[in-house]
């Protein structure tokens, strides 16, 4: 049976209960609690601290870049994926006509910015699922010479249907439109082609096992050398208090021009304490770890007879497991308060594995199924 990767120890919670639940909220490492209680030290030593928190920035977005495969010059880190997401919405300019790819197996926040943009007549196209799966064709098949978004998740919150990033990113690229790629459902679990897009935008309070109040932005420089983000502050220009600051200003050159003010160095605490963790682990092996689980899962639902929304081929799924189930909420419950943690609504029970997980909580998870649809 699939051993863990990593000790339950070194986590907090994970005592006593079943947590397949990291594609909603990943558990806290106790050394992300080091870390806070590190920042808020730092918080009292005036400028000294300021030089600390900005030297942990500086690693965190390094440490980003490595799991990312990126130049860590690239990465911004912002309040949110979704505050992400609006930066590259508002720096676009739109002309009735144009339009705007996403699919119906999206986060609300990858949809939602550009659903705005209808009222000023720009086109929304969403293309829609078959049987839970969503080709590379059909994606590019919507897409064409007035394009000029197509707004990905990698991994769809849904179902776990996993995109070929790189496919996609040709396709797109022939057209000229940008790709922008949401990797809130794999950074940190799977490999990640972030150079396959123009920009890339992650939460880290998942499987990137940070906190709460701080997003991931990858800009592609190389490719949009150009881009200027939608709004501006102190902390994205050059030159701070050049004698003309109030005339003109210059915009960071790399990612920072991302960044409008301070950041939220609590969480940057937080994640340049995780994604060490996650790269001492191995990233390769941790995507094989979770895949295998995965596998384990889909196999007994099926047994089942339930469902299984999530595609059997590993290479396009997720490191989560999904079935459709009427009752989902109440299962959930049902499933808590015998100590397994899964996310339950929306028609469908989503189960999620991490380097922390065994087979062994996957049976445990299976057999509590089992014996909660059979009643």
């Amino acid at each position: 049976m699939e051993q863990a990767l990593v000790p339950r120890a070194d986590f907090l919670g994970l005592e006593d209960g079943t947590h397949l639940y990291t594609a909603a909220e990943g558990p806290a490492l106790r050394r992300v609690a080091d870390a806070l209680q590190a920042y808020a030290a730092q918080k009292s030593r005036a400028e000294a601290g300021r030089a600390v928190h900005l030297a942990t920035t500086r690693a965190c977005k390094d440490a980003v870049g490595r799991l990312l495969g990126v130049d860590g010059a690239d990465v911004a880190l912002v309040p949110s994926a979704s505050a992400g997401i609006n930066q590259v919405c508002g720096a676009i300019d739109f002309r009735a006509g144009d339009n705007v790819v996403v699919n119906d197996l999206e986060f609300p926040s990858v949809a939602l910015p550009w659903l705005r943009l209808r009222r000023d007549g720009v086109e929304v196209r969403v293309v829609p699922h078959r049987d839970w799966e969503i080709g590379t064709g059909a994606l590019l098949d919507a897409v064409d010479a007035r394009t000029r978004v197509v707004a990905l998740s990698h991994v769809s919150f849904v179902s776990g249907l996993r995109h070929d990033v790189a496919a996609l990113g040709a396709g797109v690229r022939r057209h000229g439109a940008l790709f922008l790629l949401d990797a809130t459902q794999s950074l940190g679990v799977l490999p990640v082609p972030a150079a396959e897009a123009d920009f890339v935008v992650s939460s880290t309070y998942k499987w990137l096992l940070g906190t709460h109040g701080l997003g991931v932005l990858y800009w592609n420089r190389a490719r949009r050398p150009d881009f200027e983000p939608a709004t501006v502050g102190w902390f994205s220009v050059d030159n701070l208090h050049a004698a003309d600051r109030f005339e003109r200003y210059t915009l960071k050159a790399d990612a920072g021009r991302f960044e409008t003010g301070y950041p939220a160095f609590p969480a940057i605490y937080a994640l340049a304490a995780a994604v060490p963790y996650l790269l001492e682990a191995g990233p390769q092996r941790i995507a094989a770890h979770a895949l295998t689980l995965g596998e384990q899962m889909i196999d007994g639902l099926t047994r089942l007879g339930l469902e299984v929304m999530t595609p059997r081929r590993a290479e396009r799924r997720g490191a989560s497991v999904s079935f459709a189930y009427e009752g989902a909420p109440a299962l959930g419950a049902a499933l808590a308060a015998r100590g397994i943690s899964v996310w339950s609504g929306d028609g469908r029970v989503r189960a999620s594995t991490h380097l922390f997980n065994d087979g062994a909580d996957v049976e445990r998870y299976l057999q509590a199924v089992a014996a909660l649809t059979a009643a």
